[in-house]
This record gives C-alpha cells, structure tokens and sequence, in this order.
C-alpha cells in the first residue's frame, strides 16, 4: 500500500510540473492539490503548487502555500503586494534576491539613489533561476535613466553591450542574452537593432512554448516597442503576454519603468483596465 502511494504521488508531482509546462495550468493546479492531500508536510511540494497559483493569478489561494514551503519569499513577497497594492511587500526576502526587489521597489518610486545603493550590490550578471540574464549595468543605466543622468546612463549601457556580445559569443543560441542586447540597444538608442534581437528572442522561446523564459522575452519585445514609439505594438505584445497564466499581471506591467512610454496611451490603459482582476 505504501508503494502504490508513492508511485501515485510521484506521478502526480510529474503531472503538474509537465501540465504546466505544457500551458495546462488548472490540470497542474489540480495534479498538485491531490499530491498535497497524500504528502501534506513537503515543502517543496507546497512550494511547487504555490508556484502554479501564482502564475494563475490566485495570489489569496497562493499565499498560504508559500508561507508552508517557505521556499520562494520573494513570490511570497510578489504575491502580496499584487494582492493589496503595498509595495513594500518587495523589501521581505533573502540574501540576493531580497536586494534585487528592494531596487525593483525602488525603481518604482523613483527613489533613484536607493536603486542605485542597491544595484551595485548585486552579482556583475544576474542570472535569475535560468529566466532572465541581465548585467548588473543595465540595471545600473536604468537607474541613471530615471535620474537624469544621460551621460552615466550610456556607459552603463556600453558595459552592459560589451557583456552581453561576450556572452553570446560563447552561447550564440541564449535567447536571454540577446534579450537583454535588445534592451541595451534600446537605451543606446539603436531601436532597429533592437527590435530585430528583440523579436529574435521571442521567436526562439515562444512563451506558447517555454513558460519560464517566453514571458520575459515578451515582456522585453514590449518594452522595445514601447521605446521606439510603436506603442500599438507595444500594447499587442502586452496583450499577448497577460492572456495566458505566467508571472506577469496588470499591476506589475502597470507600474514597471520599462513601461513608461506608455503612461497616457489610451490602449495600453484600457489593457491594463481589463487584466486587473483576471484569474486564471
């Protein structure tokens, strides 16, 4: 009896991982729930299905589950501020990943010298969970950006080029580096560079395809499009990206500085209007 538990267990904890994958979001919701009622005290577990709520926009049903797998503070942290709007929910988390959602935080507010204690605090490259790849110097030009600072702003953006051409010189084929080239090229100015890496990127992870790197890449091609003023293309992407369950919602497109161009873009704020309470 105990082995025919396991091996179901198991299945189910495969299951959910592979639905998800697959963009099969409530079968993973509902594979990992059964596997809970056979294994209630895994944290990882817990934390897997928490995962699964989060990307589906169930924060209220997530919350609790991160709060057990005590595996992912800074989703936990994510989760919460989504659901009551409090954006220093990002100062809770560890280590890293706790300086990381302060600067998030604090590029929010405009709270440039905070952002920019904090970036310089992090690794040269910040190679997130295999998401996302981005230099410390981009980061850092961003934060120039938003402060007015034109000049410190596109050597931070020179750097960050040098770093991203390296590493895809060694891996010709990660679409994340040659996202991140694409934001580079967008803060240096060179959008038809930009939007042609851009896209690239997003061809080779489509998020239909890949649910942990396609979102990023999407919300990236955004971002370009928003800067190059093709704010209709810009709002299409976006458009693509919160229809399906991933890590992105209304409120953090909303409010991201990438997102800046599109403030008073009659489409964009009728998108954002429309996704604000969506569950998946």
């Amino acid at each position: 009896m105990r082995g025919s538990l396991h091996t179901e267990h198991d299945y189910l904890v495969l299951s959910g991982y592979l639905h998800r994958r697959l963009n099969r979001w409530d079968e993973a919701a509902d594979a990992l729930a059964q596997a809970i009622e056979l294994d209630p005290n895994n944290r990882s577990l817990l934390s897997q299905h928490a995962q699964t709520l989060f990307g589906m926009r169930r924060y209220q049903e997530a919350i609790p589950f991160f709060e057990a797998g005590g595996q992912r503070p800074e989703n936990l942290a994510h989760a919460r501020w989504y659901l009551t709007g409090d954006i220093n929910h990002l100062q809770e988390g560890l280590g890293e990943e706790s300086d990381f959602h302060r600067w998030d935080a604090a590029m929010y507010v405009g709270d440039w010298d905070r952002a920019l204690q904090l970036v310089r605090r992090l690794p040269e490259v910040r190679l997130h969970r295999g998401t996302q790849w981005l230099p410390r110097d981009l980061l850092e030009a961003w934060v120039h950006e938003g402060a007015g600072r034109p000049r410190e702003a596109e050597s931070s953006y020179v750097r960050a080029e040098a770093l991203a051409w390296a590493r895809l010189a060694h891996a010709p084929q990660d679409a994340r580096a040659l996202s991140a080239l694409a934001l580079v090229h967008a803060g240096l100015g060179d959008f038809t560079s930009a939007v042609r890496e851009a896209e690239a990127a997003v061809d080779m992870n489509p998020a239909r395809q890949d649910v942990v790197q396609g979102p990023h890449h999407l919300f990236h091609l955004a971002a370009v499009y928003a800067g190059a003023g093709r704010l209709e293309d810009a709002t299409e992407t976006l458009t693509l990206l919160l229809a399906s369950p991933n890590l992105y919602n209304a409120r953090r497109v909303e409010h991201d500085y990438l997102m800046r161009p599109l403030a008073d873009h009659v489409g964009f704020q009728a998108l954002i209007d429309r996704e604000r309470e969506r569950v998946f």
